[in-house]
């Protein structure tokens, strides 16, 4: 079985992993608070970062911290909803080094503004504590790897007061600490913190996450609750298989997901009634669609201590709005947290989490956010995803949508085939095309936004049932696609580098590959599609024919695998290829009816 790999790596590196599917993490400028002015706070501090969904602009009220990443997907199980994430990408994507793969040293660095701390001194209970995560669902630290806090004191020098190295560490579960600040040096009127994280500095390893971090006086070391019930993840799907639909595809055959939910945690040390709901809104139009979940909290749950609370709806269809819009479903937790225990904090900025609906004109499986880039690092390899329309449903495809990244290196000038097919051929049979076309790469020019890739004018794309969508890479080179883990449609994505199709479940996740399709009706049948070219015979030593031409060849271009062209006479549809070395060679052909093919070709 073709394997999947989760590579964890700063560079792509070995002939064996041209038969592979690539995965690897990937770090951008999202949902990162900027660099704030320069300003004097007074306590209390917190922040549990649950801005990452309602103000990825952050406030710059708490943070100078332009390289950590603001999100909510690769920690586990968090305290709420959004953590800070500290690993070896800058904000641009770009890593701190890239020329040394083992490399280590010092990179993210999250440090507070300045804080007033000069009324306060050794007697006033003046404690900083935080919660912290080695790995979650990123890559755990090394033994050696260590994040530390450090204070500013009074001469303006950092000392360190607390370290945690990667050696016996559970990954998955967050650990709270807490810091006296008791010593006459740090109680100044420029006081500041800052973690870093020390391992290595080429990508996407050794994460630690931090959350809910908060500095008061009045407290004292066994300060460990807080009056606050928290959301923590964030409700999937709607519907059962996808987070993007037509619009005029959405009818009443169209399945919900059979739960959506959420869960809370109860930071405090003592158990709380609440209530609760879920509501759907037109986040477009600004209005409350009519209440298509069926009620859930009759009566008022308790929450103890310490639970991990599963909060859960039922979906229904909903009457579609007539114009695209966002649907975003939320659940709304009455927990009369607007209490004063860390005033002037309203501790209900968490007490709200939303998922999200599109309803535009294409369908998609990945959230609209990636972590990761996946892709085949060699010529000739195909990735494909399974669509499956609606029962009864006919619909004109008309472009497909991919959010291409520049992982290391720009491919721009390269070009990739885009093909859609009915089915994915068998061993001994061809897969059924309706489409394939060359396009150069492009990388979208606002960061994170998928490119539009139109079906050329003169085809007539129709689809209906299951179809598949995928492209085909003409180098070597790692085409990375964005890869959302959070959203798993692992089932419908597929890979082919040794010319057999096989399904791979090793890794969960979903591509940024989008089929877009007219609103208008399908009132005609579609042309026939194009026919499969193929070389005869392949492997050949002085001529080859290309059969199956549905019109004349306007243009070849025979290259080796280093990208150079090669003059080859062509008469009529043989070409001679008998003065070339033996070795592969790639054939580009644009027939007079727009078609372009590319075709591999062996020499013996």
């Amino acid at each position: 079985m073709l394997r999947l790999s989760l590579l964890l790596c700063a560079c792509l590196c070995g002939s064996r992993l041209f038969a592979q599917w690539v995965v690897v993490p990937y770090h951008h400028a999202t949902n990162k608070p900027p660099t704030a002015a320069k300003m004097v706070l007074s306590l209390p501090f917190w922040d549990d970062f649950s801005y990452y969904d309602y103000r990825p602009q952050a406030d710059g009220q708490h943070w100078v911290a332009p390289h950590v990443l603001v999100n909510n997907h690769l920690s586990i199980a968090p305290p709420s909803k959004g953590v800070a994430t500290l690993d070896a990408f800058r904000n641009d994507g770009s890593t701190y080094n890239i020329s040394a793969p083992t490399l280590k040293g010092y990179s993210d660095t999250l440090q507070s503004l300045a804080i007033d701390l000069s009324s306060y001194n050794a007697g006033s209970g003046l404690y900083l504590s935080f919660f912290w995560q080695a790995g979650g669902l990123g890559e755990a630290p090394d033994p050696e790897d260590f994040i530390v806090l450090q204070f500013m004191d009074n001469s303006g020098n950092w000392q360190e007061v607390w370290r945690q190295t990667g050696e016996n560490i559970d990954t998955t579960t967050f650990t709270q600490t807490l810091i006296a600040i008791d010593q006459s040096h740090f109680l100044h009127a420029n006081f500041r913190f800052q973690f870093i994280r020390y391992g290595r500095l080429t990508g996407t390893f050794d994460h630690w996450h931090l959350d809910y971090i908060y500095l008061n006086s009045g407290r004292n070391a066994s300060d460990v609750y807080y009056r606050d019930i928290t959301t923590i993840n964030s409700p999937l799907r709607y519907f059962s298989d996808f987070s993007a639909i037509p619009l005029h595809h959405l009818n009443s055959s169209f399945a919900t997901a059979s739960k959506i939910g959420t869960r809370l945690r109860n930071l405090d040390n003592n158990f709380r009634a609440l209530s609760y709901q879920c509501r759907v809104y037109d986040s477009q139009n600004n209005v409350l669609l009519s209440l298509p979940v069926t009620a859930i909290a009759p009566n008022a749950p308790l929450i103890f201590p310490g639970d991990d609370f599963r909060l859960e709806a039922t979906p229904t269809l909903f009457t579609p709005p007539a114009t695209p819009t966002t649907v975003r479903y939320c659940f709304e937790v009455n927990t009369s947290d607007d209490n004063t225990s860390i005033p002037p904090y309203d501790l209900r900025v968490n007490d709200t989490i939303c998922g999200k609906t599109v309803l535009a004109d294409y369908y998609a499986y990945d959230d609209g956010s990636f972590e990761y880039v996946a892709g085949i690092n060699q010529r000739f390899g195909k990735l494909g995803v399974r669509f499956v329309l609606p029962d009864g449903l006919q619909a004109q495809l008309t472009a497909v949508d991919i959010l291409f990244v520049p992982y290391k290196k720009s491919l721009t000038g390269q070009s990739f085939v885009l093909w859609i097919a009915k089915r994915l051929r068998k061993p001994g049979t061809e897969d059924n095309m309706l489409f394939q076309k060359a396009y150069p790469i492009t990388y979208p020019s606002q960061y994170g936004q998928v490119v539009r890739f139109p079906v050329d004018i003169h085809a007539t794309v129709i689809v209906s049932d299951t179809f598949y969508v995928g492209i085909q890479q003409t180098t070597d080179d790692f085409l990375a696609i964005a890869f959302d883990k959070h959203l798993d449609s692992r089932e419908h994505i597929f890979a082919n580098v040794f010319g057999v199709w096989e399904q791979n479940p090793d890794i969960r996740g979903s591509l940024f590959i989008r089929p877009v399709f007219s609103p208008n009706p399908v009132t005609s049948l579609p042309a026939p599609p194009p026919a499969t070219l193929r070389l005869h015979p392949n492997p050949a030593t002085e001529q080859v024919s290309i059969e199956g031409l549905q019109a004349p060849i306007r243009t070849y271009q025979l290259s080796d695998l280093q990208g150079r062209v090669l003059h080859c006479p062509l008469q009529g549809n043989r070409l001679d290829i008998s003065h070339l070395p033996p070795g592969m060679y790639v054939l580009k052909l644009v027939l007079n009816n727009e078609q372009q093919h590319i075709l591999k070709l062996i020499k013996q």
